[in-house]
Order: C-alpha cells, then structure tokens, then sequence
C-alpha cells in the first residue's frame, strides 16, 4: 500500500473538521434560505408548509413595519458605533500612557464586555428608572429636572439603549486597539512636536494611520454586533415605548420564537446579513482602498 504523502496526511487530520465546519454553516445557511421559500408557520393547525417562492422576500421588503424597524436599526447601530468607537479609542489611548497601576486598569476595563448582554440590559434598565434610577437622581440634584421622570420615552430610547449598549461593548475596542498603539514609535511623536505639529495633528497623521487596520476590523465586528443586537433591546424596552426600539432584530425573534412564524424570521435575517455586508465594504472602501502613486 502507497504511503500518504505530507500534504495528504495533512488534508486527512483536517477533514473532520472541515465536515463539522461545513455542517454547523452550510446546513443552517441552506435551511434558513429555504424557510424563506416557504410560509413556515407552526401556529397553524394545519399545512403548516406552504412552499411560495420569493414572495416572503416580497412581501417583508414592502411591509410599512419593515421600514420603520430598518430606519430604527440603522439609527441604533450608528450610534452605538460612534460612540463605543470613541469610547474605546479614548480609553486605549489612555490606558498607553505610563500610568501607575496600569496593568489592573488593563483588566478591569474588560468587565463590562464580559457581563452578559442580559444584565447589561436589566443593569441600565435601573439606571434609567424614574424612580431609584442613577441617571434621575443626579440630575435631579443638580436641579436639571424638577423631580423623578421617565427618561426612556418614545424620542430618545433608540439613544438611551444605545448607549448602554455601547458601555458593554467599548471595553472589548480597546483591546482591538492597544496593541497597535504599542508599536507606535515615540521618536515619531517627538519628531513631530518639533516640527510644530499639535495633539490633533499628532493624532490625525501618526496614530490615526497605524490604527488603520484594527480598526477596520475593529467597526466591522461592531457594526454586525450592533444591527443583531436583541438582548439589551429585549430587556430595556420589549421594543417600545410605542415600538421605538422595534429594530430588524427585534420583529425577526417575535416572528419566529412567538408568533412561530419562521419565515418572515428567517427573511429578516437575510436581509441583516446583506445590511452588514453592504456596510463592510463600505468600511473597507473607504480604511482599506490603496493610496494613490504620486505621479
């Protein structure tokens, strides 16, 4: 019998998991888009499927309920963005300086990524209270607001879950973003403050540039972790008050884990997944296009 070469012994190690890779993506990728050839509805008593074709696609594109939630995602994920972006920029930029206990600041900033997005949720939730909430009784000693009042109303709760939600998330940016700043060198910053140039320019020439690719990866991760986001929407809001906060994620888990109807869930979901592509090559487009020789 003719031995395995190298390569073949190689590609045998790895078929098992190549197998369960193509099992635990494939199969599930396959038999979502076909629940979005069909109506899959498990609260019918009868002919619970019923194959239609695109027609779900149709169908969920020109739902007015679709809109609204898609407006309220993109608002959602923007924010949320912006400001865990800058959140963790500038506590990576911080947390580079030669700070005494600096180390134990580097792993106490992970807590907050690592509580569970529920608790995160059902924690802000009472930061927010009108009655014990944090929020309320600072700005009610300050004299800002009169007495303890809703502050979650129906113009600003996009903002408000956001925010929390970019308190859990910020943490795990400075990670993305501390080691590209150690490879900074300082003679750069030195050279440039003598040639005059500012904390601003220093910043937008020196370590805007090598934080490029961290951070490329760093708003592409992000923004799919924000479009999805459900936990903390679930526990803040339940998607009010008044569905301001009925995102795309959101009417997708109503449809398919309580009104059972998978399909609507499972064309929601397509349409996220394309929403996160066509955002990323934008990301890429814009942090990763080649400079331009000069002629």
């Amino acid at each position: 019998m003719k031995a395995l070469s190298d390569d073949q012994f190689a590609y045998l190690l790895i078929l098992p998991l190549i197998i369960i890779s193509l099992a635990m993506i494939v199969y599930p990728l396959a038999f979502s888009f076909w629940l979005t050839l069909n109506d899959v509805n498990f609260g019918r008593p009868s002919n619970v499927y019923i194959f239609t074709g695109f027609e779900q696609w149709v169908k969920v594109l020109y739902d007015p309920q679709f809109l609204s939630s898609f407006l309220i995602t993109i608002r959602f994920a923007f924010i949320a963005v912006v400001v865990s972006l800058l959140l963790s920029l500038g506590i990576a930029l911080l947390l580079n300086e030669p700070l005494k206990g600096r180390g134990l600041l580097r792993a106490l900033v992970i807590v907050p990524w690592a509580i569970p997005e529920y608790a995160v949720g059902v924690l802000w939730k009472y930061l927010y209270d009108a009655d014990i909430g944090l929020f309320n009784g600072i700005l009610y000693v300050f004299h800002i607001i009169p007495g303890y009042t809703t502050l979650m109303l129906e113009s600003n709760a996009v903002e408000l879950v956001a925010i929390a939600y970019s308190w859990h998330m910020a943490s795990l940016g400075v990670f993305f973003f501390l080691p590209g700043l150690s490879f900074i060198s300082q003679e750069e910053y030195r050279a440039a403050r003598i040639d005059g140039a500012g904390s601003f320019r220093r910043f937008w020439h020196i370590t805007l540039p090598h934080l490029r690719y961290p951070l490329l990866v760093w708003l592409v991760f992000l923004t799919m972790e924000s479009v999805r986001a459900l936990d903390i929407i679930l526990t803040m809001t339940g998607g009010g008050p008044n569905l301001a906060t009925n995102t795309l994620s959101f009417i997708g888990y109503k449809q398919t884990f309580q009104l059972l109807n998978l399909s609507p869930g499972a064309t929601l979901s397509y349409y996220l997944m394309f929403l996160t592509i066509a955002l990323a090559m934008v990301y890429f487009y814009v942090l990763y296009r080649p400079k331009k020789k000069a002629d």
